[in-house]
Parts: structure tokens; C-alpha cells; sequence
């Protein structure tokens, strides 16, 4: 008869066993409840390991994903700028990284290129024509017109009303 230490040892290798060892580890795990637990653990553990064998999933690339595997195993003991490198290796990162530069450089094209300044010139007081630029008399002329105007249409007659009333 069997115990149950020697059950356990031998429990594992049941498929490897020959029919005679087979048929005494048959008798024990019948008798012993234990054993018999673990004899169907064993035997869903077995079946569960037979149907991962046979799913063969399909890795799209497998080199990419060796590399992966490989870098993710030493971790601790890479230097800052070896997880800084591999932090650029997502696809993610490296490609918003190339999408903002992009814009950067389309942006500084067009403002280099796109927008082009007048030349700037310089106005002195001297009269144009007969005509001497001031910008008193300007903004006066403006006023005039502008109050010349019907005040109920004009939006700046609140304004207005509303200066008067503070100076009084």
C-alpha cells in the first residue's frame, strides 16, 4: 500500500508512469480523499497545459516582440538613459514626438516664408503734398464726424452720456 507523501511525489509524473505504477496510484487516490482531490487537480491541470499547447497564437513580429521580452527582464538594472531610450521605443511616444516636431517645422516655414512684413517707413513732419500729417487734428476730425452723426443709431451716445454725467 501507498501513502499518501509518495502519492504526491509521484502524482505528477502520471503520464510517464508505466501501468503497474499506474494501477497503485489508482488504488490509493480511490481509498484516500486528499489524494483524490489532488488526482483531479492534477488531471484539469494537465488538460488545461494540453489546450495551451494547442493554441499557437501568430506573432506579428516576433523579433519586436523577443526585444521586448528581453528589455523588460533587466529593468533594474539599466542606467536612467537606457529607460529613457527604451521609454522612446512605444510607438505612441515616438510617434507624437515626430508629429509635434513636424508641426514645429511647418510652423517656422511659414512664418519664415508665409508672412511677409512691409517695409517700414518713416513718416517725418514734414508737409506730403502741401498736407502735414497730424494726429490731433486727426482724431478731432473724427470726433466731429462721428458726433455729427444720428444719435440714436450710434452706439457711442451712452458713452457719451455717460462722460457728460461724470464731469458734472
Amino acid at each position: 500500500m501507498m501513502n499518501c507523501n509518495e502519492f504526491q511525489k509521484r502524482v505528477y509524473l502520471y503520464r510517464e508512469m508505466t501501468s503497474t505504477e499506474r494501477s497503485l496510484l489508482s488504488d490509493h487516490f480511490a481509498q484516500c480523499s486528499a489524494c483524490s482531490k489532488l488526482m483531479d487537480q492534477v488531471v484539469t491541470a494537465n488538460a488545461l497545459i494540453s489546450k495551451a499547447r494547442a493554441f499557437n497564437p501568430e506573432v506579428k513580429n516576433p523579433e519586436r516582440m523577443t526585444q521586448q521580452i528581453m528589455n523588460a527582464i533587466n529593468v533594474q538594472q539599466r542606467s536612467p538613459l537606457d529607460k529613457i531610450l527604451l521609454y522612446f521605443d512605444n510607438y505612441f511616444v515616438r510617434y507624437s514626438i515626430s508629429l509635434v516636431s513636424l508641426s514645429l517645422i511647418c510652423f517656422f516655414i511659414y512664418e519664415q516664408n508665409g508672412v511677409s512684413t512691409p517695409p517700414i517707413k518713416t513718416l517725418s513732419s514734414q508737409p506730403l503734398n502741401g498736407i502735414k500729417l497730424d494726429m490731433k487734428n486727426f482724431l478731432d476730425t473724427y470726433r466731429k464726424r462721428r458726433e455729427s452723426r444720428s444719435e440714436l443709431n450710434s452706439r457711442y451716445t451712452y458713452y457719451k452720456t455717460q462722460n457728460t454725467e461724470d464731469k458734472l
